[in-house]
């Protein structure tokens, strides 16, 4: 089972994900470091597959940390005692393991950056804890070598000139990353440890120099070569996690496949808030559907008149591609706004990966309107009465578009869309960014296509703006062309109901174009009719990820929702 968790008290504290088999209380306790920056996102599934396997012989008990400031634990700008303060969190896990959870021995697990933080962390956490084992998986072999990937990252999204050193989902002061940047696995000391894995892939030369490193600490080094690293490199909604890579750390642990079990996931949730100067966070999970979502509130104890619910866009986890849903609940919070940032139950804490590991992951998973649905039960439950707002960047959008369309219960007041691609995703079709082809339609489909219109309107606003509805379809049948019917017929409905629709929409993005494009006439109509909003931002990327780009977008949605705010 898992249980999420805040180990730690205020901007201290670190989310935690604990996995172990049903109630067991295994004695070797793991610690899993996760990579940072952009990594954080693309490898979230290979963090939550290794445990899984960890964890299903009932020998071992992990748990998934995220550091300060990564992922959803607290901070935002780290201006200073980067390391000091992610060895805290490390710290705290041991604790955990040790004092809550009956391990007897802890294994230091890292991939990519997350070896190298790991890695640093040794020393400090042997001289405290029974620390026995370490693996590196792939390591970045020095902090110089992360910074200059972060920096050709800014630079390719033209943000060399920012005021932060933007690693992607970390954003330090520049003073402070060169605390990174002096980070090299030959100079840590590994005294206390029993032996040492490192995992390199087979097509990339074992480094030398690491290598006689290791074997001169005075510890066991066991070494392995996996396969399957291009597939695990390809962009995040298309990778595959190198189970070959898995079965040699297994092995290093003595955990033969007769042992593993199959995983069956259920979800608790630790019921201790997070409380931090600017707000306050719950974690809310639904054990029977898989679902987990953090509910983010103003600290201080304002009336809260509005909630923005976020599934997960694309393949991020709920903190959002670059922490970019964490950064939109925290500015929320401090307006004086809640948020709900949800994975659903096949992404993110939601996943159960190991029975679909060789398939890549879905952004638009069957049950996602049964998980929605859950999570806005919960929040009914716990705020009663207010303003419910649903939507998410790309895929988030998507899913709760199509939540919406098959919602009894008209709890939602708003949908809002941030850099769609898709209104109609089907099986088969592709699931990274792309435009499928705007649907022609013939003349002899326009007088079907305008009764039923028509009749839509007609339903829900009356015969006066269904006359205003028969002449833009009738006559300007040029937007007809190449208008989506279906997508004209939904959004209808939906404004029917009461549900306003608001786009935000990056400048160097098609999700304007693709909305015109797609109801033809019908554009023109909701916009007049005020029943349609756009919000155009500055060209900011899609996925928003970069710290200012994240920014621009936080401070349009408290724009756009100003009066409610003012009690207008």
């Amino acid at each position: 089972m898992k249980t999420i968790a805040w180990l730690g008290e205020g901007d201290g504290a670190a989310y935690s994900v604990h996995f172990s088999l049903d109630s067991s209380r295994p004695s070797m306790g793991v610690i899993l470091c996760p990579p940072i920056g952009i990594e954080y996102s693309h490898h979230h599934r290979l963090l939550t597959q290794t445990a899984e396997n960890f964890a299903s012989t009932g020998e071992c008990q992990c748990i998934k940390l995220d550091y300060t400031a990564t992922g959803d634990s607290p901070g935002d700008v780290i201006s200073g005692n980067l390391l000091q303060s992610w060895h805290n969190n490390i710290a705290l896990a041991a604790s955990h393991l040790i004092s809550e959870r009956g391990a007897t021995s802890l294994l230091l697990w890292g991939f990519r950056s997350g070896a190298l933080i790991a890695a640093s962390a040794v020393a400090e956490l042997a001289a405290r804890y029974p620390l026995k084992k370490l693996i590196l998986w792939n390591p970045v072999l020095s902090g110089k070598a992360l910074l200059r990937d972060a920096e050709i990252f800014a630079r390719n999204q033209d943000a060399e000139n920012s005021r932060f050193f933007d690693f992607g989902g970390l954003v330090t002061t520049k003073n402070s990353a060169q605390e990174l940047g002096a980070l090299k696995l030959t100079e840590f000391r590994y005294e206390g440890l029993r032996s040492i894995c490192l995992l390199q892939p087979e097509n990339e030369r074992p480094v030398k120099r690491l290598r006689e490193y290791l074997e001169g600490a005075d510890v066991q080094l066991v070494q392995y070569q996996y396969g399957g690293q291009s597939e695990m490199m390809k962009p995040a909604l298309l990778n595959i996690v190198s189970q070959e890579a898995i079965d040699k750390q297994c092995e290093y642990l003595c955990i033969t496949e007769s042992k593993r079990k199959k995983w069956a996931t259920s979800i608790s949730e630790s019921s201790r808030p997070l409380i931090t100067t600017n707000y306050c966070e719950k974690i809310i999970a639904c054990s029977n559907r898989q679902a987990v979502g953090v509910l983010a509130m103003p600290a201080s104890a304002v009336d809260v008149k509005i909630i923005i619910v976020l599934p997960n866009g694309g393949a991020s986890p709920k903190s959002g591609p670059a922490r970019l849903y964490v950064h939109i609940a925290r500015t929320l919070a401090k307006a004086g706004m809640g948020s709900l940032r949800i994975d659903l139950s096949q992404l993110g804490d939601g996943a159960m990966v190991t029975d679909k590991a060789e398939k890549a992951i879905s952004p638009y998973p069957d049950n996602s309107s049964n998980d929605i649905q859950k999570m806005l039960s919960k929040i009914n439950q716990l705020m009663p009465n207010r303003k419910i707002i649903l939507g998410g960047l790309c895929s988030g959008g998507h899913n709760a578009f199509h939540y919406l369309l098959n919602d009894k219960s008209h709890t939602v007041n708003e949908l809002i869309f941030i850099n769609p691609i898709d209104f109609y995703w089907k099986l088969g079709m592709s699931v990274t960014p792309h435009v499928e082809p705007i649907y022609n339609r013939k003349a002899t489909d326009r007088m079907e296509l305008a009764a039923r219109l028509i009749n839509t309107i007609s339903w829900g606003f009356g015969k006066k703006l269904a006359t205003k509805a028969a002449r833009y379809c009738l006559i300007r049948d040029k937007y007809l062309v190449q208008v989506n019917p279906q997508l004209s017929i939904d959004f209808l409905g939906l404004v029917k109901e009461g549900v306003a629709i608001k786009f935000f929409v990056s400048k160097n993005e098609p999700g304007e174009s693709i909305l015109k494009a797609s109801l033809g006439a019908v554009y023109s109509f909701l916009r007049r009719e005020d029943k349609l909003f756009i919000t155009n931002l500055p060209a900011t990327g899609h996925a928003f990820l970069l710290w200012d780009s994240q920014v621009l977008l936080a401070d349009a949605l408290i724009s756009s929702y100003k009066k409610t705010l003012d009690g207008a």
